[in-house]
C-alpha cells in the first residue's frame, strides 16, 4: 500500500532529530530545554508518519539507513555517526509504536548512550530497553542476511575504534609527512615522490574508509603549522567533495596527490612574505601570486607525478571567470580538480585561524563562497560543497533576523539556510520558553539566519535556559 511512498524528506528528518536527541543528551541534563525541544520535535515527526503507518522502524544495515524498508539517501557525516553509534550497540532495528511518548524517547537515548560494554552487561540493547517497560519502543538487531555469520557482539566497538584510530593515524601522519615534503622543497628543492605518494595513499584510505571522523580531523588546525594543515585539509575536503561528483577510486588517487601539492610553491616565497600579520605590499603581492607558477615549474621536474598535479598547482587561483591568477590564454575550462580545490582551499584559510586575523565562523565563509559562485567557484562545485558541509550545523547557536537567538535542530535539504530552530532568546536578550520555529514558513526575502554565534562569547548562560 505504501511501495511508492517517498519517505526520503520524513526519514532525513528522523535521523537528524535522533543524532540531535544523542548529541544533546551527551552535552545537557536531560530535562534542558535543548533536549525537551529535539525530543518533541521528534515527536511530531513520528507523529506525521503514523498517520500513513502502524509502526515506524528505523534499521541499518550494510552501513545504510532504511525507514520501513525505504532506503534513505547518504546526505551528511552525521548520518554515519548515528549508524556506526547503533552498530556498536547491536540496535540495528528501532520500532516505534503509536502514542510514543517524549519521556519514553528521553529513556530509550538515555540507555543508547551508554557504552557498548556497559550496555551489553545489562544484557543487550534489546534486553535493556525491555526492561525499563517501555511501551511503545522495541529494539532489536537486523542481521546482514539468512545466512550471514552473526557478528559477534565484542567485534563491533573494537572495529570502531580501529577505524577512529586509523583515521586519527592517516591524518596525523599525512601532515607529518607533508611537513617534511615542504621543508625539503624549501631547502634544497628537492621533492620526495615517494613519500608523496606514500602519504596519498595512506591518506585516501583513511577518508574513504572513515568518512564519519573527518570533520574532527579537520578540527586540527594550527597557526604554526598551518601550511602542512592547510595541505592535509583541503586534500580531505576535495575527497570527499570528489565522491560526489562520481569520480573513481583511480582519480580520487590522483585528486589526493593533486590537492596535497596545490602550495607547494610557496615554499618558494619567502617565510616572512607568507606570515606577515599584516596586509602586503604591492611587491609582496605580486611575489605571493607567483606561487601558482612556481608549484606547476617544480613539479614538471618531478618524474611520476601525475599531470593533475601539475594543472591543479597552476589553475587554483585561476578563478570559474578566469579573472584570478595566473592569467590564462584564452577561456579553456579548468581541470574539474582545479574547480575541487578552489573551493576547499579557501574554505579551509576562512576557517582557520591566521597570523594576522581570527578564523571565520563556517556561516560566514560559505556566504562569501556562495557569493562568488558563477565568478571565483565553479557553481555545481559550490551547490555540492554545500550539502556537504552544511551552513548551519545542527547544534550550532544562531542569530535569527528578528535579533532572536536560537539553536539550530535541523537542516532542511529544500533550502540548508532555513533550518528548523529552537528559539531560546528573545530580541532583548530575554531567556524564553523555547520555541520550535520552522524558517521555512518565514516570509520570502531577508535571510532568517543573520550568522552563527558562540553562547559562551556572548555570555549567554546555557544553564537559564529552563
Amino acid at each position: 500500500m505504501h511501495a511508492n511512498l517517498d519517505l526520503s524528506e520524513p526519514g532525513r528528518r528522523v535521523l537528524d532529530l535522533l543524532d540531535g536527541t544523542r548529541k544533546s543528551l551527551l552535552l545537557y541534563p536531560p530535562d534542558h530545554p535543548v533536549v525537551g525541544g529535539t525530543l518533541r520535535h521528534l515527536e511530531h515527526v513520528l507523529n506525521d508518519l503514523f498517520m500513513a503507518f502502524s509502526e515506524v522502524t528505523l534499521s541499518v544495515l550494510d552501513g545504510e539507513f532504511y525507514l520501513n524498508d525505504f532506503a534513505l539517501k547518504r546526505e551528511t557525516a552525521a548520518f554515519q555517526r548515528l549508524a556506526e553509534h547503533l552498530v556498536a550497540r547491536d540496535a540495528t532495528s528501532i520500532t516505534f509504536l503509536p502514542e510514543v511518548t517524549v519521556d519514553e524517547l528521553q529513556r530509550l537515548w538515555l540507555l543508547l548512550n551508554l557504552l557498548p560494554d556497559d550496555l551489553r552487561e545489562r544484557g543487550g540493547a534489546s534486553d535493556a530497553v525491555a526492561s525499563l517497560g517501555l511501551a511503545h519502543v522495541r529494539v532489536a538487531r537486523v542481521r546482514a542476511g539468512v545466512d550471514s555469520k552473526p557478528v559477534a557482539a565484542a567485534d563491533v566497538p573494537e572495529e570502531l575504534r580501529r577505524k577512529i584510530s586509523s583515521a586519527r593515524v592517516g591524518y596525523e601522519t599525512a601532515v607529518a609527512s607533508m611537513q617534511s615534503v615542504f621543508q625539503m622543497v624549501g631547502s634544497d628543492g628537492h621533492v620526495d615522490y615517494r613519500t608523496i605518494k606514500t602519504t596519498t595513499e595512506a591518506l585516501l584510505d583513511s577518508v574513504v574508509t572513515n568518512r564519519n571522523v573527518w570533520t574532527h580531523l579537520l578540527n586540527v588546525k594550527h597557526t604554526d603549522e598551518y601550511s602542512y594543515n592547510h595541505s592535509v585539509n583541503v586534500a580531505t575536503l576535495s575527497l570527499l567533495l570528489a565522491t560526489r561528483f562520481g569520480v573513481t577510486p583511480g582519480g580520487l588517487s590522483v585528486l589526493a596527490e593533486a590537492a596535497l601539492l596545490h602550495d607547494l610553491g610557496k615554499q618558494k616565497v619567502p617565510r616572512e612574505i607568507l606570515q606577515k600579520p599584516a596586509a602586503l605590499t604591492d611587491d609582496e603581492w605580486i611575489e605571493m601570486r607567483s606561487h601558482p607558477e612556481k608549484g606547476a615549474k617544480i613539479l614538471l621536474g618531478v618524474r611520476d607525478v601525475s599531470e593533475a598535479a601539475v594543472m591543479v598547482a597552476y589553475e587554483h587561483h585561476v578563478r570559474y571567470d578566469h579573472k584570478g591568477y595566473p592569467r590564462t590564454r584564452g577561456r579553456r575550462d579548468l581541470h574539474l580538480f582545479s574547480h575541487l580545490v578552489a573551493v576547499a582551499d579557501i574554505y579551509d584559510a576562512l576557517t582557520s585561524d591566521r597570523g594576522y586575523r581570527r578564523a571565520l565562523v563556517p556561516d560566514m565563509a560559505m556566504r562569501i563562497i556562495l557569493s562568488q559562485s558563477g565568478t571565483a567557484f565553479h557553481p555545481l562545485v559550490v551547490t555540492h560543497f554545500i550539502n556537504l558541509v552544511g551552513v548551519y550545523p545542527v547544534g550550532t547557536f544562531v542569530k535569527l533576523a528578528s535579533g532572536e537567538i536560537a539553536l539550530v535542530q535541523h537542516n532542511q535539504s529544500r533550502d540548508l539556510l532555513r533550518p528548523v530552530v529552537l528559539v531560546v532568546y528573545d530580541a532583548t536578550g530575554t531567556a524564553i520558553s523555547p520555541v520550535t520555529r520552522d524558517l521555512l514558513d518565514e516570509p520570502a526575502g531577508e535571510l532568517p539566519v543573520q550568522t552563527c554565534i558562540d553562547p559562551v562569547a556572548l555570555g549567554i548562560d546555557l544553564g537559564k535556559l529552563r
